[in-house]
């Protein structure tokens, strides 16, 4: 009789041993057959999964999640302290493990399905080839601004809102803050390419505001031909200084950017929201002081100054949007227009804190709003002239050359990639080279870039003894061919 207790004693502790295995294993491991098993005894119809779910449609996937999120604690995203509420960012975070399969078995109670799954070799969601194979792919590490400047080409053409063009073949891009970005590219550039957001902060769009913003707008309001009435904001007051921040940075973190780009970065608002502008400039510096204190050296706060040289942030931003306006859409631009150009990009390769990000937006002769008219020899020679300017005076110039804003009511710069944009000769070798006000080039590896603003030819004399003549107000763009340059025709 005592033998036979041992005996089994001695099976009830093998077979708890064995229980505790299969259930640590299964707690380890969700096999697809199990989970299968599990939603089918619970209502739903989501197919059976086998080794070839990776290759299965997005539709599939979309009842998977349907399934699974009944299972799944449902919370919100963000909050209005950081302008970002997203109701549906649960969903995006359901991935099956062994918490959420528990959750589902122990809701079947007595109808829980007995466990199959077992082996190497049977297709299972954790630490196996599904595993999260129906989710989003992680995003690719990400580079600093400065490892992204290394890649940079001779020209650098970059994009400025405007949602109909694809990002592909663009340096640097900005879109609106609200919402996810609408742009995500997945060509070789991606890495690459310095991307930011465009955060409004000196006003909010009445029917679209951001989460939190309603209890820092004023009554005062005005209209602007894209956006339709907008209440302006209180930018004096700290608490919206430091709401605005934590929505920015927020913003940043959750679309992966490289920072901010402020429109309306100038003292000019004043008339909009009735503060002085002193009031405002001190509102800016706030602003400025306490974002850079939040992301350090790295982050991009780059400024829509139009023509103007800042000089109340420029200690704190790292970046300028030239927005170059000009009253009438029938002529480009004049030589004065050209020479206080010249002394912008001037001032901010001078004055920005590193790495200086200066884009350039020349805004074109209008006709019409065919890609014909844009490529109009006219143009051409501006866009080359403002081209050259960016290149050769900026360490980090870039350029967009497109449509006035009163071209069309809706849409901000549409525009062509020009050809000469592809123009390489390498990195630079020199910096600016200034031959007289007006005149100046630049070495490059394999040939140089010079611009003349003049009304008047000029003479350049290269290191190398090279002479080259550069035509009025056109830019020059040439590569070395042994002995002599060939060089690009001026229009």
């Amino acid at each position: 009789m005592k033998q036979f207790i041992q005996h089994i004693l001695v099976a009830t502790i093998f077979l708890i041993s064995f229980n505790h295995s299969v259930s640590s294993e299964n707690n380890q491991r969700v096999y697809a057959v199990d989970l299968e098993a599990h939603l089918s005894a619970a209502g739903y119809k989501v197919g059976k999964f086998d080794g070839e779910w990776e290759k299965k449609d997005g539709t599939r996937m979309l009842y998977l999640k349907k399934a699974l999120k009944k299972y799944v604690p449902k919370k919100k995203y963000g909050s209005e302290n950081n302008c970002i509420i997203d109701k549906d960012a649960w969903l995006k975070d359901i991935k099956i493990t062994a918490e959420l399969f528990n959750a589902i078995r122990a809701s079947l109670g007595d109808k829980a399905p007995p466990l199959k799954g077992k082996g190497e070799d049977s297709p299972y969601f954790i630490k196996g080839v599904l595993s999260n194979s129906w989710a989003n792919p992680p995003p690719p590490s990400k580079k600093s601004v400065f490892e992204k400047l290394k890649a940079r080409k001779t020209i650098n053409p970059y994009k400025a809102w405007n949602y109909h063009r694809p990002v592909n073949g663009y340096g640097l891009y900005w879109e609106s803050g609200l919402g996810n970005p609408r742009h995500k590219s997945i060509d070789n550039e991606r890495e690459n390419r310095v991307s930011l957001l465009s955060v409004e902060w000196h006003a909010s769009m009445i029917k679209k505001p951001y989460p939190g913003i309603k209890k820092y707008l004023s009554k005062r309001y005005f209209v602007e031909m894209e956006h339709g009435k907008r209440l302006a904001t209180k930018i004096i007051d700290p608490n919206f200084q430091d709401y605005i921040v934590n929505c920015m940075v927020s913003r940043m973190e959750q679309n992966q950017t490289d920072g901010i780009m402020f429109d309306w970065w100038h003292d000019d608002i004043n008339r909009y929201n009735g503060y002085s502008k002193n009031q405002v400039r001190k509102a800016r510096i706030a602003i400025a002081k306490k974002f850079r204190k939040r992301v350090g050296t790295n982050g991009i706060l780059l400024g829509n100054v139009n023509w103007r040289k800042d000089k109340a942030t420029v200690d704190y931003i790292n970046g300028v949007f030239l927005e170059l306006t000009k009253k009438s859409t029938k002529r480009v631009y004049s030589t004065s227009e050209l020479k206080k150009i010249e002394g912008i990009l001037n001032y901010y390769e001078k004055n920005l804190q590193p790495p200086k990000l200066v884009t350039l937006a020349g805004w074109r002769k209008t006709k019409d709003l065919t890609d014909e008219d844009r490529n109009t020899p006219e143009n051409r020679k501006m866009a080359k002239l403002l081209t050259a300017m960016s290149v050769v005076i900026n360490t980090n110039g870039y350029i967009l050359y497109g449509d006035n804003n009163s071209d069309e009511k809706k849409g901000d710069y549409a525009h062509i990639l020009y050809d000469f944009y592809s123009f390489d000769i390498g990195k630079p070798t020199s910096g600016y080279t200034k031959v007289k006000a007006g005149v100046g080039y630049k070495e490059h590896k394999q040939g140089f870039i010079a611009y003349n603003i003049t009304n008047k030819s000029q003479k350049i004399t290269r290191a190398n003894g090279q002479k080259h003549q550069v035509e009025a107000k056109s830019g020059l763009f040439c590569k070395d061919a042994g002995s002599k340059a060939q060089c690009l025709s001026i229009d």
